[in-house]
């Protein structure tokens, strides 16, 4: 099992609350009524007693900005005094508080301390922090082969993240395809898509490649939104449609994905399921190409049939798109 991640998720009890209930249970009901004024308030009375859950709970309510403005200096003090008590769930959060600061607040030293106590302790996603940390290089050398020691067990303790990032440092296509299950599962998005690519290109299993799209695009997952429209465009284990093809190469295209930039300025090329259109074509192509340059070739080929007032609206168009995108 894994620990909880937010307040959210704690053990609440029902509205009724006993009549000799202390300050920790009255604010727990309280957070469940959403009532976060009372919930504050009982926190700090526990919290003022030592309690430290009490105290954990009130660092929460001041990171995330329950009840009042973000107030990240009474967050680290609550936290403080919670993690001081042996609180894993304190340490947890007040590491992230360090790595989440701006380049002159973050506080790698103290982050990995933090870290280092939760992922010791059992603390699933303390240790799949602490992988990231070693895998990035972020505050310490890179070390890939212990950022896989902690990705791995934060992955047996059935981290839904870790079990992606292990996949990932895997060779073995076995080994690989059963910690993306056991993340996409879980309903991790990136681990759907990532099972859905796994199952087109490794096992040619297009059928169970359909299912892990299809929940992954409920998720809006881009990735898979284009894998979506190249099975409908080649008519795999799905009637060919081109129009369907496109339409999921836009909601990819929309969503900045380079893939489906790519393939949605081809439909417009050739008119596949949409009216052929050299300037939308160029206008996609031109976006890709901003994210991968080997789009350019196709950018270019397509500018040979092209006048130069097609191609300046192409490019007016693709400076539109960006400047309304960055916003």
């Amino acid at each position: 099992m894994i620990r909880t991640v937010s307040i959210a998720f704690v053990l609440l009890f029902a509205l009724a609350i006993p009549a000799n209930a202390g300050p920790l249970q009255v604010g727990e009901a309280a957070y469940y009524r959403m009532d976060y004024d009372t919930a504050v308030k009982s926190y700090h009375r526990a919290a003022k007693q030592g309690n430290a859950r009490a105290q954990q709970y009130l660092g929460l309510l001041y990171y995330e900005g329950k009840f009042a403005p973000k107030d990240v200096v009474e967050a680290e003090k609550w936290f403080r005094k919670a993690a001081a008590q042996g609180e894993t769930e304190a340490e947890f959060w007040l590491s992230l508080m360090y790595l989440d600061g701006n380049d002159s607040q973050r506080d790698y030293a103290d982050a990995l301390k933090l870290l280092r106590e939760a992922a010791v302790e059992g603390d699933a996603r303390a240790q799949f922090n602490l992988g990231l940390l070693y895998y990035r290089g972020k505050g310490l050398p890179a070390d890939r082969e212990i950022a896989i020691k902690w990705f791995r067990k934060a992955a047996e303790l059935g981290y839904a993240k870790a079990q992606n990032y292990y996949s990932v440092t895997l060779t073995d296509d076995v080994e690989k395809k059963k910690w993306l299950h056991q993340a996409a599962e879980q309903g991790l998005v990136e681990a759907q898509a990532s099972l859905g690519e796994h199952y087109y290109l490794i096992d040619r299993n297009f059928a169970q490649a359909l299912k892990w799209f299809r929940k992954a695009v409920e998720q809006e997952n881009e990735s898979a939104q284009s894998w979506l429209g190249q099975m409908y465009e080649l008519g795999r284990v799905v009637p060919q449609d081109y129009d369907e093809a496109a339409m999921w190469y836009r909601s990819a295209a929309e969503s900045g994905g380079v893939v489906g930039q790519q393939n949605l300025g081809k439909m417009y090329e050739y008119g596949l399921g949409v009216p052929q259109d050299y300037v939308q074509a160029h206008m996609w192509y031109n976006l890709a190409a901003a994210q991968a340059p080997s789009v350019g070739y196709e950018r270019d080929k397509l500018s040979e049939k092209m006048t130069p007032d097609q191609i300046a609206e192409a490019q007016r168009m693709a400076r539109e798109w960006t400047a309304e995108h960055q916003q």
